[in-house]
């Protein structure tokens, strides 16, 4: 029955993909102003979506000037991005139209992704189509459409709403909209909808991956992005959905280029005598403001003393040792730095000296003890301290004794009442004051019930608070 229903596939890609055509700016390439007869846009079109398997789709590439008119014998160049297909040529010329014609043939079902790209005055213009091989009769059916929406505005399929950790839109989150129509072309309500990707470890469903339908034939998914690994370049993946009915359908999306965004480095203690220890903490996040990939580099040095030289993030904090030198006479000021993919951020320890030892005198008088200096600390409590789906709770953090560097909160365990539900907070990374800092603590059921304790977490660098809460789910 699944392959009964894959047509509507490609009307669903051909959708998407006129939402992002082009160089990675999530639209085909635009006049940029280059004089008549120079090539300024490439447009990649496709003769027909979807074939059946074993037979071809030919694709055709524009070439257009910055005043819309046809450029001819202009090389363009043809790859195809995915396993699936193989192209008849992977370059053609333009004819007197305008336009360079290759054929792409597959043997087997899926999805083939093809860029061309034409050399311009002023760069390298590109544009990329989706097709689809299927062995179905491609008869109708129950149809899937699938959208996407990563900026929260409820405009689905806007073209930067394709694109993830982009500059201009440095998201990491997205909802995916799943609509199924029956064969009469009417909303199927009540339909239970699978969502899937190629790529589970970057690709992630935080409130799970089944949802039903709803009067108006609507699912809606959420997708967190966490990319493995820093990257200059757009990597696409695909998001799937398929309902019980059968009907079925794929988006893809474009992630990168992973970039740093911000480095903040902390000194626990801020203040050690000579010869002591603090430890450092560098915090990276992306551009979009989430954690960089697990195990990202942090390189670490300091004005004086000895440091350990460079550590690997775990959620977004890399970690160091800095052993302060022996001393004498006057305190002295340390400074780190803290420096990842050509981001750095520095910050200050103070290195106390030792107490001189009086002078001897006939009546001696005692050593006076030094006050000790009182370790920085914090403090979390919540109100109330029972949650829900529908309720949240008020955090505060305190700080005590001069503390002053971020807190990350979380959740623990992280899904107290059983896969599928989860805590955030908002926002997750906060540092205290003396007057206390608010972050709301909101708890997600996901399709589970009961009750439960967990505690929240409040970490930073190897200092934790732990407050107790409960929650009920219907």
């Amino acid at each position: 029955m699944i392959r009964k229903i894959l047509f509507p596939i490609a009307l669903l890609m051909a959708l998407a993909l006129l939402a992002y055509c082009g160089d990675g700016a999530g639209k085909s390439s635009e006049p940029v102003g280059v004089g008549a007869g120079q090539p300024s846009i490439v447009q990649l079109q496709a003769v027909q979506q979807t074939a059946q398997t074993n037979s071809t789709i030919n694709l055709k590439a524009k070439v257009l000037d910055g005043n819309g008119r046809a450029v001819p014998n202009v090389p363009v160049a043809f790859t195809n991005l995915s396993s699936i297909g193989e192209l008849s040529s992977n370059q053609a010329v333009t004819d007197t139209l305008g336009f360079a014609t290759v054929s792409i043939f597959s043997a087997v079902e899926g999805v083939a992704n093809v860029q061309v790209e034409v050399n311009s005055g002023g760069g390298k213009l590109r544009d990329k189509k989706i097709v689809f091989f299927t062995v179905s009769d491609l008869t109708s059916g129950f149809t899937l459409n699938l959208a996407v929406d990563n900026n929260n505005d409820n405009s689905f399929n806007d073209p930067s709403d394709f694109n993830f950790f982009d500059p201009a839109a440095p998201h990491d989150e997205a909802i995916v909209r799943a609509t199924v129509l029956n064969g009469s072309g009417f909303p199927d309500a009540g339909d239970t909808v699978t969502f899937d990707t190629d790529n589970p470890s970057v690709v992630t469903f935080p409130d799970g991956f089944e949802k039903k339908t709803n009067s108006d034939g609507q699912a809606f998914v959420r997708i967190k992005i966490t990319p493995s690994e820093l990257t200059n370049v757009t990597v696409p993946v695909n998001v799937t959905a398929q309902s019980l009915t059968g009907a079925s359908s794929v988006i893809t999306l474009f992630i990168g280029p992973i970039t740093i965004g911000q480095v903040t480095v902390t000194a626990n203690p801020q203040s050690v005598n000579s010869g002591g220890n603090s430890t450092i903490s560098a915090m990276v996040t992306t551009a979009a403001g989430s954690f960089v990939p697990d195990g990202t580099a942090v390189n670490f040095t300091t004005s004086k003393g000895t440091i350990t030289p460079f550590a690997q993030t775990n959620q977004g904090v890399a970690t160091a040792t800095l052993t302060a030198p022996t001393i004498t006479g006057s305190s002295q000021t340390a400074t780190i730095t803290a420096s990842v993919a050509g981001k750095s951020a520095t910050t200050s320890l103070s290195i106390i000296a030792p107490t001189p030892t009086p002078t001897p005198t006939p009546t001696p008088t005692p050593t006076p003890t030094p006050t000790p200096t009182p370790t920085p600390d914090f403090t979390i409590s919540c109100t109330p301290t029972t949650v829900s789906s529908t309720t949240t709770s008020a955090c505060t953090l305190k700080a005590l004794s001069g503390f002053n560097s971020p807190v990350v909160l979380s959740c623990s365990p992280a899904a107290p009442t059983g896969t599928g539900s989860s805590c955030s907070f908002a926002p997750t990374v906060v540092t205290p004051n003396t007057s206390g800092v608010i972050s709301t603590l909101t708890y997600s059921c996901g399709t589970t019930t009961g009750t439960a304790s967990f505690s929240v977490a409040g970490t930073s660098g190897s200092l934790v608070k732990l407050f107790t809460m409960a929650v009920t789910c219907p």
